[in-house]
């Protein structure tokens, strides 16, 4: 392999999508006799189907949603099509092993949610990437590179012709008169080969109960419609790919509206299709430049070597305008402010910045200075404002699914959005150590406690630190009347000088101008 040769990024992430399209998510397993995932039968009443609204209703908050597994078929009819269509590769006997330990796993083709009245949800279908890359892979080399273009183009294409599907569903429902709504939707059951885009029953033939909304022969119609346009007739029987499974949940109401998470596929599929297009498009911020572009990065630093570069860096100009008052005024240790400052001044337009150490050696400490720098970024960008109406966008109406009323929001500025913070790790205690630990008063010296004690009701009430049980941290909403009112003097984020490093540094994290009434 030619060493030199540069890789392209667009490339690499088809590659890896490639990867994620063979990674489905398994089923959820069979319950049993009464549980809530079953496999129906021929004559079985399903709980949609069922005349009394008291079985599909939980109470008034909550009601039933079905999910319906369409298609199923075992890890053993993947494995089997994926290494016969990809005959000519040699796989290792380790991944053949793999393969082998999944062998129980189940999948499906695609699925969709249904309401407890039997009414199909027009957004809740998902297509199986792994179904529909086995039913239309391209077949020559020169296509693979357009596998993400097509697998988004099907995804669309059965998402549209679903809701289409479901619409007459919807429609029927607000039909008040049984021979209209059978005409519409009843599909007796002896028809062979129904059509779904003109499902419709003659004269003479034998109308079903006007009750039935939504019935297996109407999801298998669905079903023969799918696997005839993306071929999964090819490598499944008939008798699988209109098998069914179907999950019994709890969801509040008003939820019809929203898109459930995808239960199918890959959780990195999304990102992949995102950043794909990013690179594709030259639009390369410099983190997906770093990670993906054609040439490894050159600039490195040995802090052991180039000590004027690290001298620079910690020169008085580089540190950010304000610190974090921490109990006894001591300053960060020279690496610790290294990283802080290349962090507050050279991740502006994006990048990635990697702090490694042991526990206990202030990675945390470093963080909180991070933290009070972004606080008084805000403070500048906020006096710099002439008219407080400027910090916010054209406010607009936003409506209440179970209220009958609508809010105005007023959503900050663009010029304002880029001053947040997220604490995202897979440890749920390393997050614990910002959010737990940096609003609690012994995080901030004493000294300075009567200078940062603004906003205490909100943040009481948004915290619920009146109650800071470490395993038993609740966070709540804001609800009238829970705020007292503020109190004879007016907080605000200023400007004042705090310690750090050695140097003086006059615009601190945390300052008070006071306003008497």
């Amino acid at each position: 392999m030619n060493q030199n040769k540069k890789t392209n990024p667009v490339d690499i992430l088809n590659y890896w999508f490639s990867i994620e399209l063979f990674s489905p998510q398994p089923l959820p397993p069979l319950t049993g006799k009464g549980g809530t995932v079953i496999t129906p039968k021929e004559d079985q009443d399903l709980d949609w189907l069922r005349p009394n609204p008291d079985s599909r209703t939980r109470n008034d908050k909550q009601r039933y949603r079905y999910r319906v597994f369409v298609g199923l078929f075992a890890q053993s009819n993947l494995s089997e099509s994926v290494i016969r269509h990809f005959s000519q590769l040699d796989i290792p006997e380790t991944e053949r092993i793999a393969l082998d330990n999944r062998q129980n796993a189940e999948y499906c083709l695609f699925s969709f949610d249904i309401d407890d009245s039997g009414i199909p949800i027009k957004e809740s279908f998902f297509l199986s990437s792994a179904a529909w890359a086995l039913g239309k892979w391209p077949s020559q080399q020169q296509e693979y590179g357009k596998v993400l273009e097509l697998y988004e183009k099907a995804t669309e294409q059965s998402k549209d012709h679903f809701r289409v599907w479901a619409d007459k569903f919807h429609k029927a429902k607000d039909n008040t008169q049984n021979e209209q709504l059978s005409n519409l939707v009843a599909l007796p059951s002896t028809r062979k080969n129904p059509e779904i885009n003109a499902p419709q029953a003659s004269e003479d033939s034998e109308q079903p109960d006007c009750h039935v909304l939504l019935g297996i022969d109407h999801i298998r119609e669905l079903s023969n419609h799918m696997a005839e346009t993306i071929g999964w007739n090819t490598w499944l029987k008939r008798s699988q790919y209109t098998s069914l499974r179907i999950q019994r949940m709890l969801s509040r109401r008003h939820d019809d509206n929203t898109q459930p998470d995808d239960p199918l596929n890959s959780f990195f599929l999304g990102d992949l299709i995102h950043i794909t297009k990013k690179i594709a498009s030259n639009n390369r911020q410099a983190l997906l430049h770093a990670c993906l572009g054609p040439e490894n990065p050159t600039h490195r630093l040995d802090v052991n070597e180039k000590l004027d570069t690290v001298w620079n860096i910690l020169a008085p100009k580089c540190f950010p305008v304000g610190c974090w008052p921490a109990p006894g005024h001591y300053p960060l240790a020279h690496s610790q402010q290294l990283a802080v400052n290349q962090a507050i001044n050279n991740l502006e337009e994006g990048g990635i910045l990697a702090v490694n150490g042991p526990p206990g050696t202030g990675k945390t400490t470093l963080l909180q200075d991070i933290v009070a720098a972004v606080i008084c970024q805000r403070a500048q960008a906020l006096l710099e404002l002439d008219d407080p109406e400027k910090l916010f966008s054209r406010s607009f109406s936003v409506e209440h699914p179970n209220r009958n009323r609508n809010s105005a929001i007023h959503p900050f500025a663009p010029t304002f959005l880029q001053r947040g913070i997220v604490v995202a790790s897979s440890n749920n205690g390393a997050v614990e150590n910002i959010s737990l630990e940096l609003p609690d008063s012994s995080a901030v010296d004493p000294s300075w406690l009567d200078k940062t004690d603004y906003f205490r009701e909100t943040a009481t009430v948004l915290l619920d630190t009146g109650n800071n049980q470490r395993n038993n941290q609740k966070s709540s909403a804001i609800k009238p009347g829970r705020c007292s009112p503020p109190d004879s003097e007016t907080a605000a984020i200023g400007t004042s000088s705090c310690k750090h490093s050695g140097f003086r540094t006059m615009a601190g994290p945390f300052a008070n101008t006071s306003t008497k009434k």
